[in-house]
């Protein structure tokens, strides 16, 4: 069953994506997240209905950050050994967890490793992907704004990094319309955890059926 890991994959880099780092890619960024949050707001943004094994795109978004990590940090993967089946669209949820990755790195300006991990949930009809950093926190009181529309929470601690108060927005509704919801664990200073929980189609072999 889900038991078995598939490995790890180390890799080293910087509190920052480049990506992200010249004007104009920030500013193509925000200008595509103000596109898309204007596009669920009115309704237009769909998501197809495709079997996916969610493992492959966990994998692909993390080979999309992982050439980009240039120093002190590092990404640490573990994932069934078997195929687990969810129904959606690849390049969305690659989008949402390409965004927890990158915002882990990003609010982790000590560097440090980034964990991502996949488990079947205890009724195996659920799986949760989860993103954790040992970055700078969120306090209780803020978490809550994590998943609004331009809820950035600024401290003087992050206050440095650039952010649009859309990306988890985005994140937690595309999870949304695949059904499944979005998490947060959190202490300042402590790190933080970021879950999301989709329902399972199947897993093992009968996900190549």
């Amino acid at each position: 069953a889900g038991g078995g890991a598939r490995g790890a994959l180390h890799t080293a880099g910087i509190g920052g994506v480049p990506s992200r780092s010249g004007r104009g890619d920030q500013m193509t960024h925000r200008a595509t997240q103000m596109w898309e949050a204007a596009g669920l707001e009115d309704g237009k943004l769909a998501v197809a209905r495709h079997r996916l094994d969610v493992r492959a795109v966990v994998e692909s978004a993390v080979s999309l950050i992982r050439p980009l990590l240039l120093g002190s940090h590092g990404i640490e993967v573990e994932l069934p050994a078997e195929p687990i089946t969810v129904v959606g669209e690849h390049s969305r949820l690659e989008t949402v967890f390409t965004n927890l990755i990158e915002n882990a790195v990003r609010y982790s300006p000590d560097g440090g490793v980034v964990h991502v991990g996949c488990v079947l949930g205890p009724g195996l009809d659920e799986v949760s992907i989860s993103v954790r950093d040992h970055g700078l926190g969120i306090a209780a009181e803020d978490q809550g704004r994590l998943f609004v529309r331009f809820g950035r929470i600024v401290t003087p601690e992050n206050s440095h990094i650039d952010g649009t108060g859309l990306g988890l927005y985005l994140s937690s509704r595309l999870v949304e319309m695949h059904g499944g919801r979005m998490t947060v664990e959190s202490q300042p200073r402590a790190g933080s955890t970021l879950t999301v929980i989709l329902p399972i189609t199947c897993r093992g072999a009968e996900a190549s059926g």
